[in-house]
């Protein structure tokens, strides 16, 4: 049962986890999703290709939001 319980906790935001690694799970998982590059994901939504790397590595702790719209 405990191992159930682990596993989901893993797919969940935790109230200790800082907003950088939250922003980069999810980065990486839609990154994933849309089968693009960082560099072209980037390139459409006009953001500096290393700002976009500092997001997807968890190094950037307060990203603009009008990025995060993007």
């Amino acid at each position: 049962m405990n191992a159930i319980v682990n596993r989901s906790k893993k797919n969940t935001p935790q109230n200790d986890e800082p907003i950088g690694v939250i922003i980069s799970r999810n980065l990486q998982y839609l990154i994933h999703k849309s089968g693009l590059t960082e560099a072209e994901i980037a390139r459409r939504i006009d953001c500096p290709m290393p700002t976009l790397n500092r997001m997807c590595r968890g190094k950037m702790t307060d990203p603009k939001i009008s990025i995060i719209r993007k």
